[in-house]
This record gives C-alpha cells, structure tokens and sequence, in this order.
C-alpha cells in the first residue's frame, strides 16, 4: 500500500455523495398579478363619447358666434343710421336681450302685415266718369238745345279715346261733345263708355231746309275720321256712319 498514489478521502466523499444524491434546483415560484390599488386605478372613455361632447362643443361655438355676428351686424347698421341722422333713439333696449327675445307671437308675418283699417273710418269712393266731356274737360251740364238734332259721330267710344277725340275733334273746326252711357268698372279694369256728338244744332223745323249742311258735316266726320284712324292718333272709330238724334231730355 505505501508504494499507490491514494485518493484523499475528503475528496472521494464528495464524489461518492455527487453520484449518491442527485442534485436539484428549487423551484421558482410563479409570480402572483399585481393587484391594482387605489393609486392605480384607470379610467376607460369610450371613443363615441368623446366624439359627442366635441360635437356639442362646435355648436355651442357656432351659436355664439352667430348671435354676436347679428348683434354686430344691426349695431353697425344703427351706428351709420344715426351718423346721417335717419336714426333717433327712441329705445335703450339691449341688442342682445332684443335679439334673444325672438319674434312675436304672431311670428315674422306679423311685422310685414298690413292692418285692416278700423271699421267707422270710410274708405274713399272711386272717382265717378264725368258723365260729358267737353274740348275744354269734365262737365255736369249737358250743352245741346232740347227738340234739336245733332250728328252722333261714334257709340260706346272707351272714355280714353273719346277725351282725345273731343280735342281732336274741336282742333279740326267741328265742337263736339262725349255723352256716358255706361260707367265701367275700374276695379274690373272696364273703361266707360261714350257716345260722341257733333255740336252743330240742325232745330227740328229746318232739318230739311239745312240739308246741304247736313250732308256737309257727314262727309267733313268721314274725312276726319279717316285722320282719327292714323298715327299719331290711332283711333279705334272712323265717324263713317254718323246719324243725326234728336236730343229730347228726359
């Protein structure tokens, strides 16, 4: 024995108690959640939310800036009223309270509608035709002599026409007369209506004896008849069948 290399015995325990015993880790234990205290807690927002309380924002936006654009627009407008002095104060009402107040209970219409007038206030009469027309204007008194005959130039004559015609008429040397027969309706835009009559007097006595003026006058109503149709005065009657009436007051 004293001539081997010998292993220590310390050493050969350790190997026999390397082989003997198997060596093993210890476990790791997993690790727990973190349980979430007061300090951190979050807070989840939905994304609609959000969406809605930007949307309600712009609109409140939107309507302050239209209010303060109308009260600055009617204060511009009052301001340069006033400089040109078509504008008193009458009121110290606040724009904004006035504007914010709204429209009257009948609404807008309200203001633009005309009121009935009261009902003991007595509406004017339409102007009446005059029932003649003489050269010189309107009459009430008729001029022609009672039992004599005058020469009817033109029936139910519009009373536009037969104003002209009665210048036009006593212009060319032959005095005539528009008498109404009809009074229209002016509401209904219906003109009245004249007969038109030549002033020369023919008494009943002499209508034979004075019938070379008689035939005169017929031809002198045609000629100027023919004159009354053209331009400047375009008449709508030609004086081309006149008749001689014997003027009987009623």
């Amino acid at each position: 024995m004293g001539g081997r290399n010998g292993t220590p015995l310390f050493e050969a325990l350790q190997r026999s108690s390397r082989s003997a015993i198997p060596m093993q880790r210890p476990a790791i234990p997993p690790l727990e959640p973190k349980k979430a205290g007061k300090g951190d807690a979050h807070v989840r927002v939905p994304v609609y939310a959000i969406y809605i309380a930007i949307t309600v924002a712009l609109t409140v936006a939107i309507a302050i800036w239209a209010v303060a654009f109308k009260v600055g627009e009617r204060a511009g407008e009052d301001t340069t009223l006033r400089k040109l002095g078509l504008k008193v104060d009458e009121s110290k009402t606040d724009p904004i309270e006035e504007l914010l107040q709204g429209a009257p209970a009948d609404g807008p219409q309200a203001l633009a509608r005309p009121q009935d007038p009261p009902e003991n206030v007595t509406r004017p009469a339409a102007t009446a035709p005059p029932p003649i027309i003489l050269a010189t204007g309107p009459s009430s008194t008729d001029p022609r002599r009672a039992q004599t005959n005058y020469l009817k130039l033109a029936s139910s004559v519009p009373e536009d026409e037969a104003r002209r015609a009665v210048k036009f008429l006593a212009g060319n040397a032959m005095p005539a007369m528009a008498l109404r027969v009809d009074e229209g309706d002016r509401d209904a835009n219906n003109p009245a209506r004249y007969d038109l009559f030549a002033l020369e007097p023919v008494p009943s006595a002499r209508f034979g004896e004075l019938r070379p003026l008689r035939e005169s006058m017929t031809r002198e109503a045609a000629r100027l008849g023919q004159l009354w149709r053209k331009a400047p005065h375009r008449g709508t009657v030609d004086f081309a069948q006149p008749v001689w009436v014997k003027h009987t007051p009623n």
